[in-house]
């Protein structure tokens, strides 16, 4: 499933967050964007 960068990929039923980050960054704080994305999501599939 193609995602950008800063984005993040969500299967509710499994509770499995993704996002291709590291893999397509050009640097650190392009990544951020979708890693703090998946780590609110996360956060929110747990509560």
């Amino acid at each position: 499933m193609p995602c950008p960068v800063d984005d993040i990929v969500v299967d509710e039923d499994n509770k499995v967050v993704t996002t291709p980050a590291y893999m397509l960054a050009e640097d650190i704080a392009q990544a951020a964007t979708g890693i703090e994305k998946l780590v609110a999501r996360v956060l929110a599939l747990s509560a």
